[in-house]
């Protein structure tokens, strides 16, 4: 988590369907996660399948994301399994996860795996300075973070770095 891999995502999506970035909604790209309920419903995949069998609206591509999709409930992995195998002309599938161990194997298996390794310390420490923190600030969350880019802007911008300190 906080590696990077939702960010990359809504950016792929945006500029495939040639669009400025940010995460604004478009009405060629779905996204769907399991944050409210815990889990990813077959309700929510039904959604997904009406959505992208509907020619693509103004865009090249019509587009989901499924963040956290190991929160899909077995019955919602399985039905997705048809869309993956057989994804509709102009269609985009972007499954989002930390832990592809909880997805369905069937699922795993009709997926490109894209892995992200942690960040060098040396990159995070660029964002951070990009960000006009101070030197002291940007060496503890570039080590503290341990690769993760967005643990560290998120520690930065919740203000968290004299409270990790104390705790330390």
């Amino acid at each position: 988590d906080m590696i990077g891999k939702k960010t990359l995502a809504l950016e792929l999506a945006h500029k495939l369907n040639g669009l400025d970035g940010g995460n604004i909604s478009h009405p060629d790209i779905m996204k769907i996660n399991g944050k409210d309920s815990g889990q990813i419903s077959i309700g929510a995949v039904r959604e997904l399948k009406k959505f992208i069998y509907i020619k693509p609206h103004s865009s090249p591509y019509k587009i989901v994301l499924i963040d956290d999709a190991h929160q899909m409930t077995k019955e919602s992995g399985n039905s997705i399994l048809k869309i993956l195998e057989e994804p509709p002309d102009n269609s985009i599938l972007i499954l989002i996860s930390s832990c592809i161990n909880k997805l369905l194997p069937t699922v795993v298996s009709r997926c490109e795996v894209v892995k992200f390794p942690p960040h060098s310390p040396k990159l995070i420490r660029e964002q951070l300075e990009k960000m006009g923190l101070g030197k002291r600030q940007v060496d503890f969350l570039a080590e503290f973070s341990n690769g993760k880019i967005g643990l560290a802007i998120s520690l930065h911008k919740q203000k968290s770095f004299p409270l990790i300190k104390e705790i330390i």
